[in-house]
């Protein structure tokens, strides 16, 4: 140890100088893409920050080794990294471990600005070491957006919507997966410190084209995308143009055109190829793909089977699947069938361990074409070109001298095949017996005839999709000889749900278990019986006959997946209606299990994915519950118990733009379920979507008829629209059916009367409606009257009406309804000038209430009980003495 790295607390003020000079060098090699020397100077910044006791520095050296680790194809020591860099940043104690005397402030700036980088970087790691949509991955996504909002980072929520892209992609999911490309491209300003990454989503959504074979649109986006990485607002110009320029390449070439990156511009700016493998893996698959068109199959077969190595060396498995895919592919081409089905039983099996189902459809669209493609698209190569542009001659480079069928030189004519991607209108009904909602025909459900598809209300593109065509699974009736008798007692346990009555209770739950495995001795009859006691636990005060019963009808099909997952379904009812007795006998883990062997022998099954997906919900692990949804919403669209489901899931975690996609998608694809539409309209309504939620509300009513309160969700939409005439007819129309005292309907209708000019009536009604206490409002959500309350004080600006809005104000303030938006515009318009060196105190508050309170109109629904409450409040002052001031102000 030399004198100048003798720890000192702190680190000593050259020591630090040091290492500012060494982190400097480092930051500096980073836009030129020199990772790997960027790399080992901050390797060098760790070890001597790690000596010097200087926490910060030692901090910062362990982020960018973690972020430069994925430019190496080092995804072990990038997980190695984020793990570590949680932990220092979880644990003040640990970064303490290195310097003692570390300030607070600078550790919580640290926890502030570096947390969510360290947990998608996590993510990103364990996605390429795992595979994208391997076990946990979705549970990164709910999470990751929880420590965005936790730290006020909201500009890097698009990080882990680029990550989530990767994770549905691998699920074989395009659409969602480009609905979070979309929501990347729609955002603009508010950067992470990963700077503008619209052009990385353009292009990720231009390669998903390319897969489906939509070279032209594919090539076009990815043109785009090469001008965003351009723009000022990209914080790695030069990565990113390297990047778009490396994946364009393929899409050219696939298309017949001449590349652009090889021999061009781009080219010359690459750094050496050791300074970053990422690069020289983009640059490998391009030169593979050209020595491909030109019949080198040697050539390719050597490109692609040294990286195949290399990839498998580094347990580089996301990009692996790639290399495989294309190794497969040139395998096929040369006429070395047998070679490329040995490589692609290896690759089927690291896919399945890795649930990729993107690689598996795209392995068997290979083995399975006639001519195929080297890019292993998911669509035959003929249907995705209109020509055969692959195997038309002995080379194919002639394409870049020369046009096809008269087109202009490197163009090629002719589109996707007629009706490519469409679904069929109509599916076949399985049973006409009317069903209880989640009720299935059989143990599998059946599949509503739908008239068409409709257009999205929630303003997607006119584009198409990225469906196969097959149309959602249509399950055959169930065969089992019971057919009928079940179908009877599916029949009677609607009409229960109907009526329900103890004595039908008794005698239908005693037929089904008059069944023994003698009479149901086929597999439909023991899973289409046990579904149905799913329905009929009750109490459970016999759950463990009722679970050895069910038992002995699935004991002979062990390997049927759909009776494990009705099992498994029935382990989850008896467990919750059965306390700990049940919980007891019938674990979580025995659960888990039967829905997991399901999932794996009913790979194709999509309510077997939705019971699992129900399993772990209740369980509280939303990851793996997402994951089972997303995949049984993949296999199909118009099940609207999937879709709510999902969508439901997505709004417990916080991401109501995907719940609203997948209702929108689910009714666009053709679903009838009353309660999706009316859900979407929901969703649209809280985010302000007006136009979509009359839209989605239109769709429920004409299923439902005329139902209380959609109207009144209609005349606030219409209000917001600017549709004031309408909007008070929709109020009329509501006094019809509500069976409220209007309260709601009054207010409306008082705010369109300020915008028709007819203040004084609008001001009179106001007044009195802000006389009625809140507890009387027992038919609004706390959510639902905050939002009218807020409604009544734009109104009241509007009016110039100061007195009308202090009522308003004090209201909402006494009855802890106020928005956070209200004291931050309350700051601004305070002409204070700001004050320095503030800090955030968080200052709990406890009121202790007396009789009056059940009097207090400002007091809410069900809170008559309350003897006191506890009120958090954040300050932001220079001492402690300062914040509980201002909170006793409040």
């Amino acid at each position: 140890m030399t004198d100048g790295e003798q720890g000192v607390e702190g680190g000593s003020g050259e020591a630090r100088a040091e290492l500012a000079s060494l982190l400097a060098r480092a930051g500096d090699l980073i836009p030129l893409c020199q990772f790997s020397s960027a790399f080992r100077l901050y390797g060098e910044v760790r070890r001597r920050a790690k000596v010097q006791q200087c926490a910060a520095e030692y901090i910062w050296g362990t982020f960018h080794q973690m972020d430069l680790s994925q430019y190496l194809l080092d995804f072990p020591l990038m997980r190695e990294r984020a793990v570590e860099l949680i932990a220092l940043l979880e644990n003040e104690e640990q970064a303490r471990q290195i310097q003692p005397d570390l300030p607070r402030e600078e550790y919580e700036s640290f926890v502030q600005s570096l947390s969510s980088c360290a947990y998608e970087n996590l993510a990103e790691a364990t996605g390429q070491l795992e595979g994208y949509n391997s076990e946990g991955m979705h549970a990164c996504i709910a999470d990751g957006l929880q420590i965005c909002r936790q730290t006020g980072k909201l500009g890097c929520i698009n990080c882990f919507r680029e990550y989530a892209s990767y994770v549905y992609l691998a699920a074989d999911d395009a659409e969602i997966a480009a609905h979070q490309c979309r929501l990347v491209m729609e955002k603009d300003g508010d950067w992470s410190n990963r700077g503008d990454r619209r052009w990385l989503a353009t292009v990720r959504l231009a390669w998903l084209d390319a897969l489906h074979g939509r070279f032209e649109r594919a090539i076009e986006g990815s043109g785009r995308a090469l001008q965003l990485a351009s723009a000022e607002t990209v914080t790695m110009s030069l990565e990113a143009r390297l990047t778009v320029g490396l994946l364009r390449e393929p899409m050219l070439l696939a298309a017949a055109r001449p590349p652009e990156f090889s021999g061009g511009p781009l080219e010359s700016m690459l750094p050496p190829l050791e300074e970053c493998p990422l690069f020289e893996y983009g640059v490998m698959l391009n030169r593979a793909m050209m020595a491909t068109q030109g019949e080198d199959w040697e050539e390719a077969v050597e490109l692609l089977g040294q990286w195949d190595q290399r990839l498998q060396r580094c347990r580089g498995t996301h990009l692996w699947f790639e290399v495989r895919l294309r190794l497969i592919a040139v395998h096929l081409l040369a006429g070395k069938r047998r070679v490329a089905e040995r490589l692609g039983v290896q690759l089927e099996q690291r896919a399945r361990t890795a649930h990729d189902y993107l690689t598996l459809r795209r392995l068997q669209v290979l083995l399975d074409a006639d001519r195929p493609s080297p890019l292993a698209l998911v669509v035959p190569l003929l249907r995705a070109t209109g020509i055969e542009v692959w195997g038309e001659g002995p080379r194919w480079i002639r394409y870049y001298s020369r046009g096809v069928d008269g087109g202009e030189a490197g163009q090629v004519s002719g589109g996707e095949v007629a009706g490519a991607g469409e679904r069929s209108a109509e599916t076949e009904v399985i049973s006409s017996v009317g069903q209880l909602p989640g009720v299935e025909s059989g143990a599998e459900s059946g599949v509503e005839s739908v008239a068409g598809v409709g257009e999205s209300a929630a303003g997607v593109q006119d584009e198409p999709g990225y469906g196969d065509g097959a149309g959602p699974v249509v399950e055959a009736p169930p065969g089992g000889p019971l057919a009928a008798e079940i179908a009877g007692l599916r029949g009677r346990l609607n009409v229960f749900s109907e009526s329900p009555s103890e004595e039908e209770f008794e005698s239908l739950r005693g037929q089904i278990l008059s069944y023994d495995a003698v009479r149901a001795w086929h597999a439909d009859d023991a899973g289409g019986l046990i579904f149905l006691m799913v329905y009929l636990v009750g109490t459970a005060e016999d759950g463990a006959q009722v679970w050895k019963w069910a038992n002995s009808l699935a004991a002979g099909h062990q390997d049927n997946g759909v009776t494990l997952s009705v099992l498994g379904a029935l382990a989850d009812a008896l467990r919750a209606a059965g306390g700990e007795e049940m919980q007891e006998r019938i674990t979580a883990e025995r659960a888990e299990q039967l829905h997991r062997k399901a999932m794996e022998l009913a790979a194709e099954k999509p309510r077997v994915f939705l019971r699992a997906g129900q399993h772990f919900q209740a369980q509280l692990e939303y990851g793996e519950a997402e994951r089972c949804l997303a995949r049984a919403f993949r296999l199909d669209r118009r099940d609207g118990a999937i879709a709510r489901n999902l969508s439901e899931l997505y709004r417990m975690t916080d991401r109501p733009k995907d719940a609203l996609h997948v209702l929108d998608l689910s009714l666009r694809e053709g679903s009838q379920d009353q309660q999706a539409a009316f859900d979407a309209g929901m969703l649209a309504f809280r985010e302000r979507q007006f136009q979509a939620s009359l839209t989605y509300l239109e769709r429920y009513e004409s299923q439902a008829g005329v139902v209380p309160w959609v109207n009144y969700y209609r005349s606030i939409s219409l209000f917001e629209l600017g549709q004031y005439e309408r909007a008070l007819v929709c109020v009329n129309a509501e006094r019809e059916v509500t069976e409220t005292d209007g309260w709601h309907l009054d207010v409306v209708e008082a705010v369109c009367w300020c915008q028709q000019g007819r203040g004084e009536e609008s001001r009179a009604t106001l007044e009195r409606l802000l006389a009625v206490p809140f507890y009387s409002i027992d038919y609004l959500s706390v959510l639902g009257l905050s939002e009218l309350l807020k409604l009544i004080a734009r109104t009241a600006e509007q009016m110039q009406s100061d007195d009308l809005l202090l009522v308003v104000e004090r209201r909402l303030m006494r009855s802890g309804l106020m928005p956070d938006s209200w004291f931050q515009n309350a700051r601004e318009a305070s002409g204070e000038q700001p004050v320095e060196d503030v800090k955030l105190f968080r200052c709990l508050l406890r009121q202790a209430l007396d009789d009056l309170w059940l009097v207090d109109p400002d007091r809410l629904v069900e809170q008559e009980e309350w003897k006191g409450y506890l009120a958090e409040w954040g300050v932001l002052a220079r001492t402690e003495e300062e914040a509980v001031e201002i909170a006793l102000r409040y």
